[in-house]
């Protein structure tokens, strides 16, 4: 799980990207998104889906759950 958390942060930090945008695309609140992408709270299961799709969109389909 600690490699799920190192990417997360290392695509959040390479991209740029504010968490209102990362909050507005995976459908969750801007405080979980940063906790993910900035604190490195992993998320429950359930989000990922979301977060999944959320990397598809922004070209990172190596990312994807399937």
């Amino acid at each position: 799980m600690d490699l799920f958390y190192k990417w997360l942060k290392f695509l959040w930090k390479e991209n740029g990207w504010s968490m209102r945008f990362i909050a507005r695309e995976t459908g969750k609140a801007e405080s979980s998104c940063s906790n993910w992408f900035k604190t490195g709270q992993i998320p429950a299961e359930k989000h990922w889906p979301g977060i999944s799709r959320f990397l598809i969109n922004q070209g990172y389909e190596l990312y994807s759950l399937e």
